[in-house]
């Protein structure tokens, strides 16, 4: 019998191996200073009832996606009416940037029910209070929040003025690396307001989920998350955690491409379409020695992907993946939770990039010499599919945005100057119409490059 349980071995020895020794520490590149460093956390509470302005978690009109501690201008992160009154308050920062060591008063005034002057009222349709809990843990269900029975026209309201409580929340939310929005939009000119004021079963749950929370009990809870939600954990961790860190994320750019479009088409087109448990193994088998051991270890992430599918937006055709994939998992990767993955030991162009362009906060000569690898192994990959190319091109833009002036000038060059002729020539076939606009973007992308590079070489 083909022990296909093997890939646990594997991909746990890939994590031990390598990446040992000595790094450096990332040090994050705070611009700002920290006026408020000396002031008590509980005073700092108090002033935010003088808050006026939307933010991270609390914006009206689009949601703002960044780190409060360190990122200087919250990022668009798509919505109605961009991002022109976003801002970071430098009190809201403070408490982010304190950690763990803020939690307990943080949660301890998220019923603090004093206003602040931050209010929404006025350019929607309709407005409503929820109960939107960002749990993550489907083993962990909190009562009375995300109950799919609540109708929203019970909840209505004109005007809501935010609460210090609603504050605390979101900055609850941003230290342990989970979504608490107290403010979102919703297509259509509707507004939600998750309260732990207006809703106390949010309070309640994150009590539950992070009341005597430890310094190690984040380090651990941002390590797992990393492995689910990268960018987002990591810049956290880094942040709160240097040294764990920029191990972590020296490992995470050590890992082999896999081949996104092979792996989901293996998926759908053979693992779907299977009739019994012996047939699932032998095509298990048979991908493992016809693709290899990346392709291998990254249909984990397509398993856990369909796995943890939100049941909010399955349909008939993600429930039968889900079913499938359940019972794969099952079946064969025992040892594997989809919920809390192992770190595994492949990713894709996407993941790679969208990590190296959060990392722009963090300096370290250890991190800039595991991203020049990333750039050698992404130019050495072969893919077909212009997807997979656009997303080539996006990665090495990534690599050379970061290591400007330190990369091989002439390969970068050569590479993207090879990538804008093919993609061209995908550009007149009918068949890739709907990538037209993502070819043009690139095309463009890669003139502009080329132009800095060249510049940079001819110095």
């Amino acid at each position: 019998m083909i022990r296909i349980l093997t890939i646990s071995t594997l991909v746990l020895a890939a994590g031990q191996t390598a990446r040992e020794g000595h790094t450096v520490d990332a040090i994050a590149k705070i611009t700002e200073p920290r006026p408020l460093a000396q002031v008590q956390t509980a005073a700092l509470i108090d002033r935010l009832a003088a808050e006026s302005a939307e933010g991270i978690g609390s914006n009206s009109t689009a949601p703002a996606v960044g780190f409060l501690a360190i990122d200087e201008q919250p990022q668009f992160g798509g919505g109605l009416l961009g991002l022109s009154r976003s801002r970071i308050s430098p009190i809201v920062r403070e408490l982010v940037c304190r950690g763990v060591a803020a939690l307990p008063i943080l949660i301890q005034h998220l019923s603090d029910a004093r206003p602040t002057k931050l209010f929404v009222d006025d350019g929607f349709v309709i407005r409503w209070f929820s109960d939107e809990y960002d749990g993550r843990d489907p083993k962990k269900q909190r009562t009375g929040v995300n109950r799919p029975d609540l109708i929203h026209r019970n909840h209505e309201f004109d005007r809501y003025t935010l609460k210090i409580g609603d504050l605390c929340y979101i900055a609850v939310g941003e230290i342990v690396n989970r979504d608490l929005l107290a403010v979102r939009c919703e297509p259509s000119l509707c507004l939600v307001v998750n309260s732990p004021i207006e809703t106390p079963a949010l309070a309640a749950a994150v009590k539950a989920d992070w009341e005597g929370l430890t310094s190690e009990g984040l380090e651990r809870s941002l390590r797992q998350d990393a492995f689910i939600s990268a960018p987002s954990a990591v810049v956290r961790l880094l942040y709160y955690f240097p040294h764990s860190g920029t191990s972590l994320v020296i490992r995470m750019l050590d890992r082999p491409f896999y081949d996104e479009d092979v792996v989901y088409a293996f998926f759908s087109e053979r693992l779907l379409t299977a009739k019994a448990d012996s047939e699932l193994e032998n095509l298990l088998s048979e991908f493992r020695a016809n693709h290899g051991e990346s392709n291998y270890r990254g249909l984990l992430s397509t398993l856990a992907w369909a796995s943890t599918f939100p049941q909010s937006q399955r349909d008939e055709s993600r429930n039968r993946s889900k079913a499938v994939a359940d019972g794969i998992l099952v079946r064969f990767y025992p040892w594997f939770d989809p919920v809390r993955p192992p770190f595994l030991d492949a990713v894709k162009f996407r993941e790679q990039k969208d990590l190296i362009v959060r990392l722009a906060p963090f300096s370290s000569p250890d991190i800039d010499r595991a991203i020049l690898g990333v750039f050698r192994r992404c130019l050495a990959e072969k893919r077909s599919s212009v997807s997979a190319k656009i997303q080539r091109v996006d990665l090495v833009r990534a690599c050379a945005d970061r290591l400007m002036g330190k990369i091989p000038q002439h390969d970068c060059v050569q590479f993207l100057e090879a990538q804008s002729r093919e993609l061209v020539e995908d550009r007149k076939d009918p068949r890739n119409s709907s990538l037209f606009t993502a070819i043009d973007q690139r095309i463009e992308m890669i003139r502009n490059l080329v132009d800095r590079l060249t510049k940079i070489e001819a110095k």
